[in-house]
């Protein structure tokens, strides 16, 4: 059964403007959730490194970056984050809409990431954050506003003037801060110790006919992640496998033909 309400619609507006306003609230405190400005209890890094993410992305650091994110890298609301203080960072995304990759930056900028490759340097003295695409799209939630940023455009603001800036530049006359690695005839054994320290990462071989396999491969820029040096050689090896679980890296195969 159907009942009526004997309350006029116009009575109701007062009620309704309220509800809208507590639904804001709680929405503007669930996404200020996503933007500590602390690292306490977090990873924290302040020195150049490549980072191999939980998630399989990756983050290049150049020297005096301050960043955190939690060990889980997945926040209480399924958010993925980073918060970046100071510094200037490359980042490679794994996409995964289920769970959102937001960077925080100066504590008022939000970076929203649909799957894509980017770098933020932040000026926090000065109050300048720099947001600049190298392929994909972010979109920049600061002041009020929603800027997205296409591939071969940089976006500036300053958080003293609230003001924001969008220009183009040429991706490829931009120093990014790519790492390479580089393997001649090196032995499976060698290309692991090195992917150890590199990455901070545990690879166990199981077999030692395995580990005096050789390979020369070079990768650079955004090839230069864990998983994808791995599957580069496994592939050319033709006998390996792997399994990884996050640092944890097992490597089984069969001795080689060379």
């Amino acid at each position: 059964m159907i009942h009526a309400d004997p309350t006029p619609a116009v009575s109701r507006l007062p009620l309704a403007a309220l509800g809208i306003a507590a639904l804001l609230a709680i929405l503007f405190v669930w996404l200020k959730g996503d933007g500590a400005e602390t690292c306490d209890d977090k990873v924290v890094v302040s020195q150049e490194r490549l980072l191999d993410l939980p998630d399989a992305s990756s983050i290049i650091t150049s020297a005096a970056t301050e960043l955190c994110y939690a060990p889980a890298l997945v926040n209480k609301h399924h958010h993925r984050v980073v918060n970046l203080q100071r510094g200037s960072a490359y980042f490679e995304i794994a996409p995964d809409p289920t769970k959102p990759f937001l960077v925080n930056t100066l504590g008022v900028a939000t970076i929203e990431v649909k799957g894509t490759g980017f770098n933020v340097s932040a000026d926090p003295e000065q109050g300048i954050a720099r947001i600049s695409v190298a392929h994909g799209l972010v979109v920049v939630h600061f002041n009020d506003q929603d800027i997205e940023i296409t591939p071969g455009n940089q976006l500036t603001l300053n958080t003293h003037t609230q003001t924001t800036r969008l220009e183009s530049f040429d991706p490829n006359r931009v120093s990014w801060p790519f790492p390479r690695l580089s393997f001649k005839n090196a032995t499976l054994e060698e290309i692991a110790r090195t992917l150890d320290n590199h990455f901070h990462a545990n690879i166990i071989i199981k077999n030692d006919e395995l580990k005096k396999c050789t390979i020369t491969a070079e990768f650079e820029n955004e090839q230069v992640t864990l998983d994808n040096i791995l599957q580069t050689v496994s592939l050319a090896l033709g006998t390996m496998k792997y399994d990884r679980r996050e640092s944890v890296v097992i490597i089984r195969g069969n001795r080689c033909s060379n």
